[in-house]
């Protein structure tokens, strides 16, 4: 097993299913790459909102911790799936603020 995989739960699924380390490293760097470039302009001055499946979340969250951060303004039910709607610190407050503002 390669010790650059930085997950344990990634690291196992990689040995269960045996995945060559250098293709499972490659994957994971470049997903890394992809979500921490997403953070980088979610995290942007601009409200900004998304949705995401909450099973995704939770493997969202170790590949970039970061977004623990990110305040989880709804969660519903879309069909069968729990789905949450994620703000950043811009859209959590543009969000109260129209909450405590009259209509």
């Amino acid at each position: 097993m390669n010790s650059k995989l930085s997950s344990a739960p990634f690291m196992m699924a990689v040995a269960e299913r045996g995945v060559d380390d250098a293709l499972a490293a490659e994957f994971e760097a470049t997903l890394r790459q992809a979500v921490d470039e997403f953070a980088a302009r979610f995290e942007g001055p601009a409200p900004a909102f998304l949705f995401v499946e909450e099973e995704q979340w939770r493997w969202l969250l170790p590949i970039h911790p970061a977004m623990a951060h990110y305040k989880i303004v709804r969660r519903g039910a879309v069909g069968s799936r729990s789905v949450l709607l994620v703000a950043n610190e811009s859209g959590a407050a543009e969000l109260a603020a129209q909450e405590k503002s009259p209509a």
